[in-house]
């Protein structure tokens, strides 16, 4: 999906750890990611089209 190197958590994975002795009827939905760039910095992270694109440069 990404060719980034940094590590992250993979959130679905801990979400299922997390939920599965509750007994829940439905799964509840996570982002794909947890990323934590400092103390005070963390980031969810969801991958939508599975397609990282490059940026395009605002029109002058």
């Amino acid at each position: 999906m990404t060719m980034a190197t940094i590590n992250v958590v993979n959130f679905d994975k801990a979400k299922e750890n997390y939920v599965k002795n509750m007994g829940l009827s439905e799964i509840p939905k996570s982002s794909d990611a947890f990323f934590v760039a400092h103390a005070c910095e963390m980031y969810l992270i969801e991958f939508r089209s599975g397609k990282i694109q490059t940026a395009q440069p605002a029109p002058k």
